[in-house]
């Protein structure tokens, strides 16, 4: 029994020790990122929300609301990003469509999709990629 006893409080004490999760420092250098579902704070790799609370490593993905004006004819309008604030594609978020508004200057259909100029076009997450629609 006093050996089980030791054991344990051996353990609590390693679990106790453990560092706590990474808590978002002003201090540190961070970038600001806004987006449809807020404002956000990258630090490192991980992403922090407003009250500094760890999201991890992904951007969060948000769904824009849609409005219906006509239920047989449905138009929406996917949510706009540059090329750098497109959320991370993945298998997770395959399928995914959005639209760039920095599109190179003479985007090649279903290529990756590369930013760095002013056209505006949708783009599709492959799994992998984001292309170009």
């Amino acid at each position: 029994m006093k050996k089980a006893l030791l054991s344990l409080l051996a353990f609590v004490s390693i679990i106790c020790s453990l560092p706590a999760h990474a808590q978002f420092n002003p201090s540190n250098g961070f970038q600001t990122i806004s987006n449809q579902c807020g404002t956000f704070f990258l630090q490192g790799t991980t992403y922090y929300n407003a009250q500094g609370t760890s999201l991890g490593s992904t951007l969060p993905v948000c769904v824009p609301s849609v409005t219906v004006q006509n239920a047989s004819a449905l138009i929406y309008i996917p949510a706009k990003y540059t090329n750098a604030t497109l959320p991370a594609c993945s298998s997770a978020t395959s399928g995914m469509v959005a639209i760039e508004t920095d599109g190179a200057a003479s985007p090649v259909y279903n290529a990756t999709a590369t930013g760095g100029g002013t056209v505006v076009l949708t783009v599709v997450c492959n799994g992998t990629n984001w292309t170009n629609h």
